[in-house]
């Protein structure tokens, strides 16, 4: 019986995903069922051991829909049909999040074995956001990830969440210069 390595990933990611991961790091003002905790830790370390064997087919696979998440998320960073531009909140009251939907997109393309999250842009008469800068970071980070060779999951796992954090720090960067702009 083949091992579904896409329905690893995705548990693996989800639990990487958790608030309290690490789950040995938890603080003390939590209150947590210990059992629990135990078992996410336990069915991470296993999850992450038969990750260890993912074939080279399923390692590519995942590269590809990296690259591919991020060619949709270029594709959307433009103005839309109407001429209108990106909203730097996306209408929320959450600064700048059109970075968190790029975040978004990214995860769910490294950690759904099975598809990629679409962008749902919103776009304003009065928005501002100057996707440039985002684009080229994309942009270069899916020509480093096409030219490497991956051997491990975890190699592509490090590359793009290297990527998401850089993606974050770019998020951090505009909160200070446009802390509560236009929604």
């Amino acid at each position: 019986m083949a091992i579904d390595f896409k329905n690893i990933v995705m548990k693996y990611r989800d639990l990487k995903d958790d608030p309290f991961f690490p789950f040995n790091d938890i603080q003390d003002n939590y209150i947590v069922d210990e059992y629990e905790t135990e078992k996410k830790m336990n069915t991470y370390i296993s999850l992450k051991e038969t990750l260890n064997s993912i074939p080279q087919n399923d390692i590519d696979y995942f590269k590809n829909k990296s690259i591919r998440g991020i060619e949709i998320v270029v594709q959307s960073l433009k103005k839309n049909k109407m001429g209108y531009p990106l909203s730097r909140n996306q209408g929320l009251l959450i600064p700048n999040y059109v970075f968190g939907k790029v975040i978004g997109v990214l995860k769910s393309a490294i950690g759904n074995g099975y598809g990629i999250s679409y962008p749902n842009f919103y776009y304003s008469t009065k928005g501002d956001f100057n996707e440039k800068p985002l684009k080229v970071l994309l942009e270069s980070a899916k020509k480093s990830i096409y030219n490497q060779e991956y051997n491990t999951f975890f190699d592509l796992e490090n590359e793009v969440d290297n990527l998401i954090n850089k993606v974050g720090q770019m998020w951090d960067r505009e909160n200070e210069n446009y802390p509560e702009d236009s929604y």
